[in-house]
C-alpha cells in the first residue's frame, strides 16, 4: 500500500515538540500603546479633580513614609498608611 504524505505531515511514530504561546510572548518582546485625550471641557475639569486629589493623597504617602523612615521606624505598608486619616483640605 502507498502512503501519501503532504509536505506539512509528519510520518507516524514522530516526536514533534511542543510550542507554548506563553513562552513565545515571554521572551522579551514588548508591546506598546499610545492613547490621547481630547475632553471637552467639562471633562478636563473633572480630570484635573481626579488626579489633583491623586497626587494629593500620593505626596501624603510619600510624606508619612519619609518621616517614619527619618525616625527610624519600619517601612509603612500600603495598609498602614491607608489606615492614616486623610489631610484636611485647603479651603
Amino acid at each position: 500500500m502507498i502512503s501519501i504524505q503532504d509536505e506539512d505531515t509528519a510520518p507516524e511514530g514522530t516526536k514533534i515538540p511542543e510550542k507554548s504561546y506563553e513562552s513565545e510572548y515571554n521572551s522579551g518582546m514588548q508591546l506598546w500603546y499610545n492613547y490621547r485625550l481630547d475632553p471637552w471641557p467639562r471633562h478636563r475639569l473633572a480630570f484635573g479633580k481626579a488626579f489633583g486629589c491623586a497626587r494629593v493623597v500620593f505626596n501624603d504617602a510619600l510624606a508619612a513614609r519619609q518621616q517614619a523612615r527619618a525616625a527610624g521606624q519600619p517601612y509603612l505598608s500600603d495598609a498602614e498608611v491607608s489606615a492614616r486619616p486623610a489631610r484636611q483640605i485647603r479651603p
